[in-house]
Formats: structure tokens, sequence, C-alpha cells
């Protein structure tokens, strides 16, 4: 494991981000931004989550002075290129899990992680498909009435008792799914570290 004399910067309100980073590195501070998560309706959901953390990255990097790394993300869910944002309410919730329903869909989560000693900045995204068991009603209207679909992109967190059982299988990164991808955030700043060393 490294070990980096810099404090940690999560750029983002999510305790499932703040919770994986903090698996990792001791020293994991968050910055609470406001930022415009809208994108053009033509937008491909990997470019839209890659742009989202890049918008979130310009708004961290004006406000933080102090020697550090900032990380900012943002997850998308998609299915047939469709993005499916946070449910604004029950309805909606129960429409996109019964979409999701037997059903293979990808999650984008776009970061970016900036370096403020080196200025070296590296941003990309990583995909990870996730395949839903045929879902019944009552279990998609039990999981809706517990209120926790409607603060996640896609109506549903994996992590959660019923995001458990509702996927048949995934293919890449699980903690992608959760909201960052902490194996390939966890090299890009060894890599930096790296760099500045050498």
């Amino acid at each position: 494991m490294i070990s980096i004399n810099q404090p940690i910067i999560l750029a983002s309100q999510s305790p499932r981000r703040k919770e994986l980073l903090s698996r990792v590195f001791g020293n994991v501070r968050i910055l609470v931004i406001e930022s415009d998560e809208t994108v053009p309706p033509d937008t491909l959901p990997s470019k839209a989550a890659s742009a989202i953390a890049l918008r979130k990255m310009e708004i961290a990097k004006s406000v933080v002075q102090e020697n550090c790394i900032i990380i900012t993300a943002d997850t998308i869910v998609s299915f047939n290129d469709r993005i499916l944002g946070k449910p604004a309410g029950k309805d909606e919730a129960f429409s996109m899990l019964k979409l999701l329903s037997a059903n293979t869909h990808q999650v984008f989560t776009g970061y970016s992680v900036y370096d403020i000693e080196s200025s070296r900045q590296i941003t990309g995204v990583e995909e990870t498909r996730v395949t839903f068991n045929c879902l019944s009603e009552q279990d998609i209207n039990s999981y809706v009435a517990s209120g926790s679909p409607l603060d996640k992109a896609g109506g549903y967190g994996i992590q959660d008792a019923f995001g458990s059982i509702f996927v048949q299988s995934i293919k890449g990164c699980y903690y992608n799914v959760m909201g960052l991808p902490i194996s390939k955030i966890y090299n890009v700043i060894k890599q930096i570290n790296y760099d500045r060393k050498s």
C-alpha cells in the first residue's frame, strides 16, 4: 500500500465514495461543491460521466488552496444509451427497476484526480456491465417503499440488501457500481506519487 503525505480531498457528498477511499487512504476529507450535472440529450453516457467529473474538478480546483490530491467522480447508469439518473419519485423508481429487470445495463463512473503539487491531472471513465434477475413487482415495490432507490442513479444500490438479490451477474469492477472504481483510483494516485518522486 502506498503512503502519501498530502490529504485527499474528495469533492463529493457520496458516503459510499468516502467509505471506499477511506478503506485505502487514512486522510480523506470531503469538499462540498455545487455543480451542474446536466448534459446535452444526445451525449453518450460514458462521455457524460467524464464531462461531469471534469466540471466538478474545475470547481474544486478553484476553491482548494492547500497541497493535496483532489478527486471528483460522477456515476451514470445507462440502458440502451438512455441515461437513468436519480428517480424523481417512487413511480419513476419503479419504472426504472422494471426496465432493468431481466436486462443488462451499463454503469459508467467518470473520475478525475488532480495533484496540486505537480499540477498532474488524470481523467478517465470506468465501465461495468450489470445483469439483473427477473424482478417481481412485489420485490420492486418493497424496495421502492424503503426509500433507498431515490438517491441512487438507476434507482438501485448494488450494496443494498435488495440490490444484492436483484443482480444476477456483473462484468467489470463491482466498486464502480457503488460509485468509485477504487482499484483504478489507487493506481492513478500510485502513478502520480511515483512520477513526483522520480
